[in-house]
């Protein structure tokens, strides 16, 4: 049995057999980025539906769907902040924004 603990603690590595577990982009930037040093960057963009894709879904749909599953506005996180000091840009998807490896959101327009 995995425990979240342990697994945090293992950067979401399973320790019986190495599998790396789906990391979200908060965790991610967490893991990267020194204490303190992280500044988002376009947290107010939001996506659009441009295309009107639909299938069994509507895109719209899906964008609410996964805006309150996450907490986040898209599928990416985009900010400043320091890596061991030195001062970087960033840009991370969030894997929990997404379905059958498809990200929504800004990006995707």
């Amino acid at each position: 049995m995995l425990y979240v603990r342990f697994l945090r603690q293992n950067k979401r590595i399973c320790e019986e057999c190495g599998y790396h577990l789906q990391m979200s982009s908060t965790e991610r930037i967490e893991l990267l980025i020194d204490r303190g040093t992280w500044y988002p960057m376009d947290e107010d963009m939001t996506a659009r539906d441009v295309l009107k894709f639909s299938d069994e879904d509507s895109y719209k749909n899906r964008i609410a769907f996964y805006q309150k599953r996450t907490g986040l506005t898209d599928a990416i996180q985009t900010g400043i902040g320091q890596l061991n000091g030195i001062p970087i840009a960033l840009g991370v998807m969030d894997g929990f924004f997404s379905i059958y490896g498809w990200q929504y959101g800004i990006c995707s327009r």
